[in-house]
């Protein structure tokens, strides 16, 4: 391997230059050696405990490493369950080649826990993640990738908000680089109103990982969430420009410019968003057409699509839009599905259920996500929740 490195200053002059040479299994070597001689040059001063990391250089196993690389590359282009299975098998072989490798579990944590924002996740999909990212943590309780997909677990699927909050935490200061934190951070921020907070996080998500649109394209509905949709609108737009091709900033839009009554440019939106990936903004687009007034557009599409079995992300997605409707028994009907969808909390408590707070099946919904709201919240509060033990964990296995 070989890394060559440029350092430029701030107004975009080279003041260094250097190449680092090794082999992979010595990669962590090759890795902290880069890093001490950048710190050298900015002339930043390591703490004690960096030292000391720097100081170690446990040897790679090629094979694993590759493996883990090789499912990380999948999971990040991942549109579907093929690629999903793959990524999980590159990493259920990085953990066969090294059962003890942490980095090997954190990567198998992170495919389940992107398993289970789809549209129908397994059923085991979370408890999966939560065995994982623990098995990460207690092999390597300093690898920051393991305490991110804690904190998605907890965030999620188990409700724990402040254990999430703890978890999220660890992660970024164990690594300040670690995009996807940065991201799932900001929307646990966002639930709770702490809107400021959450924008600094997402938008350093997209500092860091621009590659990756989902740390930029969801910045849009941070504002809609935190009921500033005409800001929304404002950066979404922005954002068709950059990524034209692109269904989920489409989506955004549609939705945004729906709140402020732009009825043309919602409905040209949502159907640019089906347009571009039919198979995943129809109920999106029934929402829509039910806000800016297309009752019976709305209507057609909720008959073709409560004919198919339902799943969790279905059964979010027909609560939607039967409270856009105003449809009170089945919009809560389907809030009810179990299991829950991973996005259900946020929706059971943003501004679209306003109406519903006093309702008593409104309440058991929140309690069953440890949340509470009365009317006028404009933001829930985190309930407390016993923790489960890390002992008696689900294991993981290569299934």
């Amino acid at each position: 391997l070989e890394i060559a490195a440029r350092l430029y200053d701030r107004n975009e002059q080279q003041v260094w230059t250097a190449s680092f040479d090794g082999v992979l299994p010595n990669v962590v070597a090759l890795y902290r050696g880069f890093a001490r001689a950048i710190s050298d040059q900015i002339r930043l001063s390591l703490r004690p405990e960096d030292e000391a990391r720097l100081a170690e250089a446990p040897p790679v196993n090629p094979d694993v490493y590759e493996a883990y690389l090789r499912g990380m590359h999948v999971l990040r282009n991942a549109t579907g369950s093929e690629q999903y299975d793959s990524a999980i098998a590159y990493f259920n072989q990085a953990v066969e080649q090294n059962p003890a490798d942490p980095r090997a579990y954190a990567g198998l944590a992170l495919a389940y826990v992107t398993l289970g924002h789809g549209p129908d996740p397994p059923v085991d999909a979370w408890p999966r993640a939560r065995a994982a990212a623990l098995r990460a943590i207690r092999l390597d309780s300093t690898l920051a990738e393991g305490w991110a997909a804690l904190a998605d677990y907890k965030s999620y699927a188990e409700h724990d908000w402040a254990g999430a909050e703890e978890a999220f935490r660890k992660a970024n200061a164990l690594n300040p680089s670690l995009a996807m934190n940065h991201y799932h951070y900001a929307w646990y921020l966002a639930l709770f109103g702490r809107v400021e907070e959450a924008v600094v996080e997402h938008r350093r998500a997209a500092e860091l990982d621009p590659l990756t649109p989902l740390h930029t394209l969801w910045i849009p509905a941070i504002f809609r969430f935190a009921r500033d949709s005409e800001q929304a609108v404002t950066e979404a737009r922005l954002l068709t420009e950059q990524y034209p091709t692109h269904s989920l900033i489409w989506r955004v839009l549609a939705h945004s410019a729906a709140d402020l009554g732009l009825v043309e440019e919602a409905v040209a939106a949502v159907d640019r968003a089906v347009e571009l990936a039919p198979n995943r903004w129809k109920l999106d687009q029934a929402e829509v057409y039910a806000l800016v007034g297309r009752t019976d557009d709305a209507l057609s599409i909720l008959e073709e699509v409560e004919a198919l079995p339902p799943m969790p992300g279905r059964a979010l997605g027909l609560a939607k839009t039967h409270a856009a409707l105003g449809n009170r028994e089945e919009a809560l009907r389907w809030l009810e599905y179990e299991p829950p969808h991973a996005w259900a909390a946020w929706f059971t408590a943003s501004y679209r259920m306003d109406a519903f707070r006093t309702d008593p099946r409104y309440q058991g919904l929140l309690r069953r996500m440890n949340l509470h709201m009365e009317p006028g919240d404009r933001h829930p509060t985190p309930l407390p929740v016993e923790a489960a033990p890390l002992s008696g964990t689900t294991e993981v296995d290569s299934s």
